[in-house]
């Protein structure tokens, strides 16, 4: 464009924002009081006019030099700035120059003794503007012209005044949870101030999506399951939040790509690594799908920049590790209700760079990405505080801890133990019973092994019901785990339980709540998954279908099948269970376990 050309534009710009737009403004105004009869403003409306005015002009006027600086452009659409600018004013609101300029005219009526300027024509007109030229015009250009990075930006940033709803709605809710619970947080000058980050913690209870945000005073993105998404009210709330949508039934590109965004955008990005709650307070490695994810995360995005101590020579995106100390006795996931009188520590680690920190860690010929799981589970641990591991049961009116024991570490038998008076727990097929006292499980019958005493995750690790991949330590020092036995061949059918089967066929593509076939029969054999209600609609399910295996919940039983899911909704079994059966199936029919990409 001709130097000619642009200073043309400049000119007009000029002419019709600042001496056309402000003087048709002031007429309108005036006419307005002579029409509608409106008292001429006092001394002391004009006065509060004029500050109003000034400071609008003080505003307009940062904007405007912030952008000629930082942005290398003009505040005129026909000539924008090649540079997004997202600091300043404009960290503040997107449109500052707008924001600026309609409270400047509008004091200037006030104080030039106008209401009709003031308080009608000046917010109309205003109103109108950006319901039309910014929205239709100026947004759109931005968009193209800045990609990802603008929308990320008009995601976090408000338009014209400087209040935006979702974050007063995370302000509240953060401050309202710790009227619930007694919040504590260690260690926040670790996480950076500024830059990409991206946070990873243990996953507890139901509340650690809201625990996160606590780490860090930035705005937080962080992926939940998709199923709190399917009802309006869940999803404006998780949204507010700043949760991500992810099918954890299937590979979710699109969930992975906004975190990526985010992280390009200097944003903060959190992840429990586990995938699903634990079920016992313990920790599971990641799978190699989590951390390869965290990895590309890490390497895709711009290095951080200031705040945290970062080790030297690092490179790519800081990873952060949090330990949410408490949360398992908060709401554990056997239980169905909350403790509110646990306390809740949140502690925050060293930032470190991932792929240096795993290729450190090698061992042999190790691959890099089962040394990162190592060490990511490693960094949390290690800011875990004693007891972690405690939930009582008899805290909680609902308890059934037995989802989680679901085998008898005296004789083996499977779903046999009941708790009984929120205290108890016994196995009716060998009449072992167990003290529940203070998060620990000490054995009263038999008589000969009475005194044992241990975790519910030392107890279920002796059983045989571990959560996953876990590492060869003992996770538990009481009672010492047994050594495993070769497990014999499964009979057919394997299990069955009494079970609700709720399907979405395109689940990959909708969030709509499932479809109810109503209650049933669901029979596991070696080879497939048979669900019957009576003389009512079935389902077979071959193994070699199920592409991936979730629970959600404490007693749903999630299937990822072709482009939909399938779950099953138990009465009284243990989903943990039938993962466990099912998994083990595919393992040994040779079918891959699959795990989608996005269990984080």
């Amino acid at each position: 464009m001709s130097t000619a050309r642009r200073l043309a534009i400049i000119v007009l710009n000029l002419v019709v924002f600042w001496v056309g737009l402000p003087a048709g403004i002031a007429a309108a105004g005036f006419l307005l009081d002579v029409w509608l009869g409106l008292a001429t403003p006092g001394t002391a409306a004009r006065v509060a006019g004029a500050a109003v005015g000034g400071l609008g002009l003080v505003f307009a006027l940062w904007a405007i030099i912030v952008l000629r600086l930082r942005g290398k452009g003009l505040p005129i659409s026909s000539l924008p700035p090649p540079d997004l600018v997202p600091s300043g004013p404009y960290a503040w609101v997107r449109h500052p120059i707008y924001t600026g300029y309609v409270f400047l005219a509008g004091g200037a009526g006030i104080a030039a003794g106008s209401w009709g300027i003031g308080v009608v024509v000046v917010p109309v007109v205003a109103a109108v503007w950006f319901a039309t030229w910014v929205r239709l015009y100026e947004e759109p250009g931005l968009l193209r012209r800045f990609g990802n990075a603008y929308r990320i930006y008009a995601e976090r940033t408000p338009g014209f005044l400087p209040v935006r709803p979702s974050r007063l709605g995370r302000w509240l809710v953060l401050r309202a949870l710790r009227g619930f619970f007694r919040i504590t947080v260690e260690g926040m000058e670790n996480v950076p101030s500024t830059g990409p980050v991206l946070l990873y913690s243990d996953h507890l209870s139901y509340l650690d999506f809201l625990f996160a945000q606590y780490a860090t005073r930035r705005p937080l993105r962080i992926p939940v399951t998709a199923e709190v998404f399917r009802k309006p009210l869940q999803r404006w709330f998780m949204r507010t939040m700043g949760a991500v949508a992810t099918r954890r039934y299937c590979a979710d590109p699109a969930a992975l790509l906004a975190l990526a965004d985010e992280l390009a955008a200097g944003g903060v990005v959190g992840i429990a690594i586990e995938g699903e709650r634990s079920w016992t307070g313990e920790m599971a490695l990641p799978s190699g799908n989590v951390v390869q994810n965290m990895l590309a995360l890490c390497a895709a995005g711009p290095s951080g920049r200031g705040g945290g101590d970062r080790e030297a020579g690092a490179s790519g995106i800081p990873v952060v590790p949090l330990a949410f100390c408490g949360a398992y006795r908060v709401w554990p996931r056997w239980a169905n209700e909350m403790d509110r009188k646990a306390r809740v520590t949140i502690r925050i680690g060293k930032p470190f760079d991932l792929a240096r920190a795993g290729a450190e860690e090698r061992t042999g010929g190790e691959d890099l990405v089962a040394a990162c799981s190592r060490v990511l589970r490693a960094r949390v641990v290690e800011l875990r505080l004693p007891g972690a591991l405690f939930a009582d049961p008899t805290r909680f009116r609902l308890a059934r801890p037995e989802l989680a024991l679901w085998k008898c570490p005296m004789c083996g038998g499977e779903e046999t133990l009941s708790l009984e008076s929120a205290r108890w727990l016994t196995c009716a097929a060998c009449n072992a019973q167990w003290e529940c006292f203070e998060g620990e499980f000490r054995v009263i019958e038999p008589v000969e092994r009475a005194g044992e005493h241990g975790t519910l995750a030392g107890w279920c690790l002796r059983a045989g019901c571990t959560p996953g991949p876990l590492p060869a330590e003992p996770l538990a020092p009481n009672p010492e785990p047994l050594a495993p036995n070769p497990e014999p061949r499964l009979p057919s059918p394997v299990l069955a339980a009494e079970c609700e089967l709720r399907e979405d066929p395109e689940a990959r593509l909708t969030l709509q709540v499932l479809k109810s076939l109503g209650s049933g029969i669901a029979v596991l054999r070696q080879d497939e998954l048979e669900w019957k209600c009576g003389d009512g609609p079935s389902r077979r399910y071959g193994l070699s279908e199920i592409r991936s295996v979730t629970t959600e919940r404490n007693d749903t039983l999630q299937l990822g099948i072709g482009r939909g899911v399938v779950q099953l909704v138990f009465h009284r079994a243990s989903p943990w269970r039938w993962q466990h059966y099912v998994l083990r199936l595919k393992s040994e029919s040779g079918v891959e376990r699959g795990s989608p990409p996005e269990d984080a």
